[in-house]
């Protein structure tokens, strides 16, 4: 035994001839389609978070180019 025997599958997938979906693709088919204030409406405390954090940046960017 060569060890090679055991990796034989009877129905195995081929999937050097399969037509694979790149990321996008599948990313593209399983999104929903929402307008800006839809989204804006599901995500405002990620948004929220978001511009917190980079006004707490800039401030702590402006304090350290003074020093």
């Amino acid at each position: 035994m060569n060890g090679t025997e055991h990796n034989l599958l009877v129905e195995a997938p081929n999937l050097a001839v399969m037509q694979m979906q790149t990321p996008t693709q599948i990313a593209v088919s399983q999104t929903p389609k929402l307008g800006a204030l839809a989204s804006l409406r599901l995500h405002w405390p990620e948004y929220l978070m978001e511009a917190s954090l980079l006004g707490a940046f800039m401030v702590s960017a402006c304090v350290f180019g003074v020093l």
